[in-house]
């Protein structure tokens, strides 16, 4: 490939030198410095398509911006102040004083959102000047270096990437809720709202101490798409049916938004005035285009992308306490590109002229030094295209006179006199032709002035520069692609503009397809300048990965396509970085600590979600038995060995042979899984209504469930010969459900020993004896006692399960299990090996919350509560069967609708109404219910357990808005009328654990008005429900039909004001476990159940289903069983003389796990 020039974007290198040494020498020419206590410092604050008509102050009575309105009195007005029509042509404007098509950035995408590096900012001629300077919001002008706002002027930098947060060039998974910003040079997650977020930075760096004044730039990303806001500022408006033209219902979620930014607005104000600098401070507030909703436009015609008013006409206000007049409004025309050499007059920087700016000083109108701005012609054009077309989307103002052109026709030129015609409605062309005549030889005249670099370029963007400046990986996507089949579609493709200055050796690329490519055959296609390079692939990874690759040097371009059959796609992105860099694309927001951790805040999926499944399934379900008939069946593999006398006959009658002919290893072959359908477990969760599932990646036996290389015990090379943890994975995601391979290897090195939870350890003799006779069994049941070989081990099977599924939890079953040994880890009084252990698994789960911050996605950890894994705060409170009597902290109830996780022929079941209680009780107390199922060696799930998954489904569907999403009230239960409760935004859910027959009266309500609560409805119910208030509370009347509910029934009581109550909590961990049941290690100590009765078989798509009859302790010995399972037993000679320490799994001495 030949290769091209760039316009004057060639000798990227040069030009920068070059630009850094000309504005040096300019400034020390031509730059005049006010005294430091005569510069003021400057904030602007710029949100993105807010409309001229979308603050108060402008006549709008439904949005409520109490905050902008004051501001605006306080300062002076702009009201016919222009930008234009879109983003990115705004902020490069803005930055340079220059129009927009001067600067390459002037669309908001494919490449052409990427300003020329060359420019020169309003960022370098203040940073120059010796002023900090500083950005918190979009930048949206280029994502890669020489194009970043930290190469452009801006010291301080905390921005989200692309042209909004969740686009495709911002960190993946992002949204307006604890984004990962670029702080800088590396990427962090921040918590908060997005808004909060910036102007909390933002407050941050001009409270930093220093003698130098600040340049602070807010560009914010609201109220831009996805329209994303708390409920409590949207419901204001949503209540008010704010229907647009259309039927669009945007309105609500963007006043929202902009009521949300108002609060935040004055908390900046306010810190301005707490910091002593208000009077030294300018403080400018306005738009970047015109709005995205027209419900109210203050009479402007058009939207967003028109240059008609309401496209490019947007509110500006500026304050500077005694330098600019109070409450004064200037109808003078005034533009964007004014706003650079504006400032800089007003803090003493003189402007060379070698900056061609297009803009002009309008200070002395602003302070009243002069009474008008001189009568100018300004100009406006936005059209899509690489290249814009003459006339299309144009206009030009020259006093009170505009001329208009949607159109390619210059014929069409449309005039209005906008001082007496503000909503442009009459058409005045055809009766001043003359004066359309001049002001469009003048709009000629400029747009082939200003787009002649584009048009001799073909509007090529300049190139990104491969330059170890950019510390972390460099990423290309749709956002900056360019070419003619750019685009945001999934069948575009494009190319990048790039340069290799050989400042880097070797590198590695990450090609990443589109989702909807993952798993299909394909062949990826990479192209950097000459060089090629091509896979073909079964099935199409979601991630390919060029290591230690040489890309050639120069300027040219690099492609990344995928090809399925003929026809040609898009990747979704390319990453790119300095080989062997220890840099990630993410800086790792933990960092190894126990007070890091604890700040990890709750993710949304989680917390919203509320219901989950568990799954324990492995070689145990093939056994279905366990000594009394109750209990955890998972844990009989180890009661083999620990109880002979008892299971010995059992394994004899069912096998034909015991321990050490015949052992646990030896019935992994029946664990086939043969009617196993992961697609349909998927569907039916999802169906049921869960929101995240956790299957038992392995347990304490010592089996993995995935596709290992750690260990041959494993279901891919054994049993069922399948991945079981990646196929249902997989399966999950396609069903938008949450995924979390569970981990229990910790009481592994005890499990088959001697003794339980201790250091050191040595197997039962029968097992000793298994692995003497078939070596390779030590892989299954050691290591023994607590050896630096299995730490490592441990955590190497843990990060094999992170590398390849990518799961969205870690869920560690009970690390606390050694201080059962004297030990005391949290006071740090503990042996050496119980330390070790300790520190890897909080290095362990530090990795794995760094590597969900650096694939954007919002992982957690379980906290095993009683024996705490770790201290309070980290992760989420959770234990077997719990249940707080409180309202405590983030937490879970694990549980199962029997006695046993693992499958149990004949367990005795809660009834289904006890689990819908359990349910609604523990969701009011601020916990997760994750209830458990077992299902049968072959994949099929019992029966009394898929009744009680229906029934849930049932119950979910009607009561679904009282559980997902909701919070906790002020009282989680009201016990003399059992009620639960819980909330979501505006309503309250009083649920009722009987069925509803009386009269009741919320107690909790007393105090309320009559006019506080606005409906009152039974979920499930068309049937009118009465309601009054009364001096104990709200009462409520149920209706004769209770609707399509059973065993609960939620009350939805929508009222004025927001019924979550946060401070309510009782956060001390200690305090919220006090009086909760105690479940032992072997699950001996279940809740008290009710037989189960018999029920219609529930047969999975694909499966059958044969119905066991053992319902007692003693039944298992009278059932048929199995013949020997005829697998060659290996009969060794006992050699007791081998030493303990040789029964290893010997694939660790290869370096598996090794720590560093």
């Amino acid at each position: 490939m030949a290769r091209h020039t760039f316009g004057n974007c060639n000798n990227l290198m040069a030009i920068s030198m070059n630009k850094c040494f000309t504005f040096c020498v300019m400034l020390a020419l031509n730059v005049a410095v006010a005294s430091a206590a005569t510069r003021p410092n400057v904030i602007l604050v710029m949100t993105d398509d807010q409309g001229y008509g979308e603050v108060g102050f402008h006549g709008n009575e439904v949005l409520k911006t109490p905050n902008l309105d004051r501001f605006a009195a306080e300062g002076t007005e702009l009201t016919q102040f222009y930008v234009s029509p879109m983003c990115t042509p705004t902020r490069s404007s803005l930055m340079t004083g220059r129009y927009h098509f001067r600067t390459g950035a002037h669309d908001t995408y494919i490449g052409r959102s990427n300003m020329n590096p060359q420019e020169t900012t309003i960022a370098e001629v203040f940073a120059d000047a010796g002023y900090r300077t500083g950005i918190f919001g979009k930048w949206h002008l280029g994502e890669n270096y020489p194009m970043r706002a930290q190469d452009q002027g801006f010291e301080t930098v905390v921005v989200h990437g692309g042209g909004g947060i969740g686009q495709f060039a911002d960190h993946p998974g992002n949204r307006y809720w604890n984004p990962t910003l670029l702080f800088n040079d590396i990427f962090r997650q921040a918590e908060g709202y997005c808004t909060d977020i910036f102007i909390d930075e933002s407050i941050r760096f001009l409270s930093e101490k220093s003698e130098a004044p600040f340049f602070c730039y807010l560009p914010l990303n609201i109220p831009h798409s996805p329209f994303d806001v708390a409920k409590e500022y949207r419901e204001q408006y949503d209540a008010q049916v704010l229907d647009e033209p259309g039927g669009r219902q945007w309105t609500s979620p963007i006043y929202g938004m902009l009521s949300q930014f108002d609060e935040a607005f004055q908390r900046l104000l306010d810190a301005v005035e707490s910091q002593g600098i208000k009077n030294d401070t300018i403080v400018m507030f306005m738009s970047d285009n015109g709005p995205n909703s027209v419900y109210f436009t203050a009479g402007l015609r058009a939207k967003k992308g028109s240059v008609y008013e309401n496209g490019i006409r947007v509110p500006f206000v500026i304050r500077w306490p005694g330098r600019i007049p109070v409450g004064r409004k200037i109808k003078d025309p005034a533009m964007h590109i004014d706003l650079l050499p504006t400032l800089a007059n007003a803090c003493g920087i003189e402007i060379a002229d070698s900056l061609k700016l297009d803009g002009q000083n309008i200070l002395p109108v602003l302070t009243g030094e002069s009474p008008s701005i001189p009568e100018r012609s300004l100009f406006m054009q936005h059209n899509r295209g690489n290249v814009p077309t003459k006339f299309k989307n144009g206009m030009a103002r020259k006093g009170p006179w505009k001329v208009v052109n949607v159109s390619n026709d210059p014929s069409q030129f449309e005039l209005y006199n906008i001082d007496v015609d503000p909503g442009e409605k009459e058409d005045l062309a055809s009766q001043h032709p003359e004066r359309v005549k001049a002001l469009v030889s003048e709009y000629e005249a400029w747009f082939d002035d200003v787009t002649a670099e584009l048009q001799s370029t073909q509007g090529m963007p300049c190139p990104c520069e491969l330059n170890p400046i950019q510390k972390q990986a460099f990423r290309f996507t749709w956002q900056d692609w360019w070419g003619d089949k750019t685009g945001w579609w999934a069948n575009n493709y494009g190319r990048w503009g790039m340069n290799n200055p050989g400042l880097i050796e070797r590198f590695d690329v990450t090609i990443i397809p589109q989702k909807q490519h993952v798993g299909k055959p394909s062949k990826i296609k990479f192209l950097w300048q000459d060089q090629l390079i091509e896979k073909r692939f079964d099935e199409t990874p979601e991630r390919f990965v060029i290591e230690d690759t040489d890309l050639a040097e120069g300027i040219g371009f690099m492609e990344a396509q995928l090809f399925v059959g003929d026809k040609r796609w898009g990747v979704k992105e390319v990453q790119i970085k300095v080989h062997g860099a220890k840099t990630d694309i993410v800086a790792k927001p933990y960092d190894g600590s126990w007070e890091s951790l604890q700040k990890m805040p709750v993710p949304a999926w989680f917390d919203d979600g509320k219901v989950g499944v568990f799954i324990h399934w492995g070689p145990y379900s093939v056994i279905g038995y366990r000594k009394g008939g109750r209990g955890y069946s998972e844990h009989v593999p180890k009661q083999i060995y620990s109880d002979p006398e008892h299971y010995y006959p059992l394994v004899k009658e069912r096998w034909g042979a015991t321990p050490p002919e015949f052992g646990y290893k030896d019935m992994i072959p029946e664990f086939k899984a043969e009617k196993w359908d992961p697609n349909a477990w998927a569907k039916l969760f999802a169906d049921v209504g869960f929101k995240y599932c956790v299957m038992t990646a392995e347990h304490h036996d010592g089996w993995a469930n995935w596709d290992s290389e750690l260990t041959p015990w494993n279901a891919m090379d054994m049993g069922p010969k399948r991945d079981l943890v990646g196929e249902l994975g997989k399966a999950l995601k396609k069903q938008g459900v949450k995924f979390a391979p569970s981990y229990h290897r910790e009481r592994h090195q005890t499990f088959f020993a001697k003794r339980l939870y201790t250091v050191q350890a040595e197997p039962q003799d029968d097992i000793a004896e298994e692995i003497r006779r078939v070596p390779e069994a030590a892989a299954l049941y050691g290591p023994f006692g607590l050896t630096k070989e299995f730490v490592d081990d441990y955590v190497a099977r843990w990060k094999e399960i992170q590398k390849k599924y990518e799961p969205d939890f870690l869920w560690i079953d009970d690390i606390p299990i050694w201080t059962r040994d004297g030990n005391n880890v949290l006071a740090g009084n503990t042996k050496p090996e119980v330390q070790y252990f300790y520190d890897q698994c909080r290095s362990m789960i530090t990795d794995f919350m760094n590597d969900g911050a650096a694939r954007g996605v919002d992982v957690y950890v379980n906290n095993k509560g009683g024996n705490r894994n770790w201290p309070a705060g980290v992760g989420c409170l959770e234990k077997d069967n719990l249940k707080l009597k409180v309202i405590g902290p983030k937490w879970e109830s694990c549980t199962t609708f029997g006695t046993s996780f693992g499958y149990l022929e004949g367990d005795r079941y809660k009834s289904i109404e006890s689990v819908i209680h359990e349910m609604v009780e523990v969701i009011s107390r601020n916990g997760n219910f994750l209830v458990n199922i077992g299902p049968k060696s072959d994949g099929t799930i019992p029966e009394p357990q898929m009744e009680r998954l229906m029934a849930m489904k049932h119950w979910l569907k009607v009561n679904g808005d009282a559980i997902y999403g909701s919070r906790y009230w002020k009282e989680s239960e009201q016990k003399d009328e059992r009620l639960a409760f819980t909330t979501n935004g505006k309503k309250l859910y009083a649920i009722k654990l009987e069925k509803p027959i009386e009269p009741f009266v919320i107690r909790g309500t007393a105090g309320w008005t009559a006019d506080q609560v606005k409906s009152v409805r039974l979920l499930g119910s068309d049937a009118a429900v009465i309601s009054r208030m009364t001096t104990g509370g709200l009462q409520i009347t149920p209706p004769s039909s209770l609707g399509e509910s059973d065993h609960a029934w939620a009350f939805e009581i929508l009222t004025d004001q927001n019924q979550h109550h946060p401070n309510v909590i009782v956060h001390d961990e200690d305090k919220a476990l006090r009086g909760t049941k105690k479940v032992d290690l072997e699950g001996r100590s279940a809740p008290s159940v009710l037989t189960h009765p018999k029920v219609k078989s529930f047969v999975l798509p694909g499966a059958s289903v044969i119905l066991e009859t053992a319902a007692a302790a003693g039944g298992f010995e009278t059932l048929t069983l199995p013949a020997a399972s005829n697998r060659k037993i290996t009969t060794n000679k006992p050699t007791a003389n081998d030493p303990l320490h040789t029964l290893t799994d010997g694939m660790l001495t290869k370096g598996f796990g090794k720590t560093p």
